[in-house]
């Protein structure tokens, strides 16, 4: 069945490595942490000559380092651009400044410190509620969290 969102499984419209897809698409949105299987399996066309050919409008070298190397798949010696990623996320860690100044903590400045601010957060109430038991660190953070 043909995939409805990029967070579901796209590869079902692109098929296997024995088996071909729908071939609905000529470009396919989709969640970074289907690439690499998609490229395992020989499903994405590699990009390298299009970049090449089309840089003069692409600018490929004025892409973030890092976003152009999450599109790249090696296998067999050899790097290939197999994805044009749309964007790069980023993680970057937001830290409650009134927290740390409510319990004279210091800003972390290693991961090592950051698991200890939150070992000594976690099972507070940090969000006034009445209950002591909130977490002392948030990924992917829901609303209402």
């Amino acid at each position: 069945a043909e995939a409805e969102n990029v967070w579901e499984d796209p590869l079902a419209d692109l098929g296997s490595g024995e088996v071909k897809g729908f071939e609905l698409y000529d470009g396919y949105f989709m969640s970074y942490s289907h690439f690499p299987e998609a490229s395992s399996k020989g499903l994405a066309e590699t990009l390298n000559e299009r970049i090449r050919e089309a840089n003069d409008r692409l600018l490929w070298e004025d892409v973030l380092p890092k976003v152009k190397t999450m599109g790249e798949y090696r296998k067999d010696g050899q790097t290939n651009i197999d994805f044009l990623m749309y964007d790069g996320d980023f993680f970057v860690p937001i830290i409650r400044l009134d927290l740390l100044e409510k319990y004279n903590k210091p800003l972390p400045n290693t991961w090592e410190e950051v698991v200890e601010l939150a070992v000594f957060f976690h099972g507070r109430d940090l969000n006034d509620d009445g209950n002591e038991d909130d977490f002392g660190f948030c990924h992917f953070p829901r609303q209402g969290a």
